[in-house]
């Protein structure tokens, strides 16, 4: 008879149980990132989608007049060759952080910065030569631990 109340007692604890574990296998398969439409950088374990710059018109362009970027999202500015190549926040509608890259290394980081204002635009440049310019939303860098010395690999689609 007592084993009987101990059965009874734990049997409610089986929906319970199931609704749980359904729940996190949810929660789980909602934490890994969908694919990017357009093509991957990873620093580190760091996703970013990117949308590359290549051309001296986009690369001038850049960012500027455009909303924020989502959260995973960035601009990969690709350079033939290698050089300390200035940027500026022509235009911009929100801050940003740059992420100098070379030789598959972040070589620099340039975080927080800010609108510009009316008159001479101020000019950001890497301390070293780079080939890469990663820019996202300001607070990116420090938000996901990204530092100098991280891998960096680029998924390029089309």
């Amino acid at each position: 008879m007592r084993l009987g109340n101990i059965r009874l007692a734990f049997r409610p604890l089986a929906p319970r149980f199931l609704l749980f574990a359904s729940l996190l296998a949810v929660g789980l398969s909602a934490c890994q990132a969908p694919p990017c439409p357009e093509s991957s950088l990873f620093i580190g374990q760091t996703r970013v989608c990117v949308e590359i710059a290549e051309t001296p018109e986009a690369t001038e362009r850049g960012l500027s007049g455009r909303d924020p970027l989502a959260g995973n999202q960035g601009m990969l500015f690709i350079f033939q060759y290698s050089g300390v190549y200035p940027f500026w926040m022509k235009e911009m509608k929100f801050p940003l952080d740059f992420i100098w890259i070379a030789e598959g290394k972040v070589v620099d980081l340039t975080e927080n910065v800010p609108l510009s204002p009316e008159g001479p635009l101020p000019l950001y440049r890497p301390r070293v030569p780079i080939t890469w310019v990663l820019e996202v939303n300001a607070g990116f860098v420090a938000q996901h631990g990204i530092k100098i010395g991280d891998s960096v690999a680029l998924d390029r689609k089309g």
